[in-house]
């Protein structure tokens, strides 16, 4: 090999060493320190890659911002994430942390779910533990297959779990033949595609008021319930409930799927079909803040595109009416030639990525959603430390118009973050934080 295939070589590795180590944002957690106060607190998980040890690593760190000086007052150091740890969720009112963790002993991987306030472990419980847990193992996050979400006021967590099963333990192991479970070659049919950890689903409720974990009862057999909402009752939540049959491939990937939507009093065990199985798929419910009964979701057809363009639809649970708040954009006019500039960039592509979580402003008059195609501008821009960030906003009050504004969607920022620039950005954000 000559001098400069050596040379061309190593700054590849050195290249390839550089971008590989470029930590991505996973997950981000943000609570107020009071309902009252202008204090947020946001816990930021981001994932990046160990070249020496070949494996994937997350880590996070915290930060204190105050909206009404618009100063960030606190940062702690780097915090690596321990592998064992399954779920972990801080409550809207920044008080609580539920935890699920794991550990292999011998044969079995065991999990345990705690709740901490403050510095103190209030709660725990072993999964495997029959006599205070209804359900077996606690699932991982996935976007589709699984929740695990605190109620607006901090008392409950809703979760989704698989069914409680014996565990497996050979005839040799095992001390009495009742122990003996299904044998680990018994085929148990799950989701595929990066989810084998998923096969079935039950809902629980893990109320804080009385310490105990609480399996919804009544929940169809036939169904898979994927993603959650909570209502502004306490003790109703919003599901969404894909079929098992007649396959399950196809669902991470997919989101053009029948799904149907259900309402659930989680005290009284009751279900509530709210849409039927027929030509939509509907995924992403999110409850208005301030508004009963009342919800917004994102439709798309099935069988078509796999990431198609998405309806925003507004959903009343009493009356089962929709309305459409966002359609389709089927088609984009472009009135200049260079795709990269003015016009091109103003216009409104469409709906193609799911709501956030906290997506409504305080008042519950606005809905934040991000735009698809500036995920594509992100990957173009890693090259020149570039990051930009374009935010749509539709107004909720516009609904009652008889006449409805085109104009409701507006650009409320656009804007390159540089490095020169991070200390004179003017970006009013304080009503944006639910």
């Amino acid at each position: 090999m000559t001098t400069t295939d050596n040379k061309i070589l190593t700054s590849a590795i050195e290249t390839y060493r550089r971008y590989a180590g470029q930590p991505t944002l996973s997950d981000i957690e943000s609570c107020r320190q009071d309902s009252n106060d202008e204090i947020v607190h946001l816990t930021p998980y981001f994932s990046t890659m160990d070249l020496v040890k070949l494996e994937d690593l997350t880590y996070t760190r915290s930060f204190t911002y105050s909206l009404k000086t618009r100063q960030l007052l606190f940062t702690s150091n780097v915090t690596p994430i321990s592998k064992n740890i399954v779920r972990r969720l801080a409550s809207p009112d920044g008080k609580y942390v539920a935890l699920v963790t794991k550990e292999t002993k011998g044969e079995q991987e065991l999990q345990y779910a705690q709740i901490w306030h403050d510095e103190h472990l209030i709660f725990g419980y072993e999964v495997s533990d029959s006599k205070i847990s209804p359900h077996g193992k606690i699932l991982p996050k996935n976007d589709y297959a699984s929740f695990f979400e605190w109620s607006p006021d901090s008392r409950r967590l809703v979760f989704t779990a698989e069914e409680k099963r014996k565990p497996l333990k050979s005839y040799f192991t095992a001390d009495k033949l009742d122990e003996i479970g299904e044998p680990a070659s018994v085929y148990r049919e799950n989701w595929g595609e990066q989810m084998e950890a998923f096969e079935t689903s039950v809902v629980c409720i893990f109320d804080l008021d009385t310490k105990k974990v609480q399996l919804i009862e009544n929940q169809p057999n036939d169904l898979y319930i994927g993603q959650s909402s909570w209502t502004t009752n306490p003790d109703e939540l919003i599901f969404v409930a894909f079929r098992l049959e007649p396959y399950r491939l196809g669902l991470i990937y997919c989101e053009n799927r029948p799904s149907a939507l259900f309402k659930c009093n989680w005290r009284n065990n009751e279900w509530k079909q709210l849409t039927d199985f027929d030509q939509l798929c509907r995924l992403f419910p999110r409850h208005l803040p301030k508004t009963d009964n009342e919800f917004v979701y994102v439709q798309t057809d099935i069988y078509r595109a796999h990431a198609q363009c998405k309806r925003l639809v507004l959903f009343n649970t009493e009356t089962k009416q929709e309305k459409i708040l966002i359609d389709r954009v089927d088609n984009v006019t472009y009135s200049n030639a260079d795709p990269f500039r003015a016009e091109w960039d103003t216009q409104f592509k469409g709906l193609y990525m799911s709501p956030p979580r906290l997506g409504y402003s305080s008042d519950g008059r606005y809905l934040l959603l991000p735009s698809y195609y500036v995920v594509h501008e992100m990957f173009l821009n890693v090259v020149d430390y570039r990051t930009p960030f374009r935010l749509y906003v539709f107004d909720l009050k516009s609904l009652s118009k008889k006449v409805k504004d085109p104009n409701d969607w507006y650009l409320i920022t656009e804007h390159e973050f540089k490095t020169e620039e991070k200390n004179r950005i003017e970006w009013n954000v304080d009503r944006f934080f639910s």
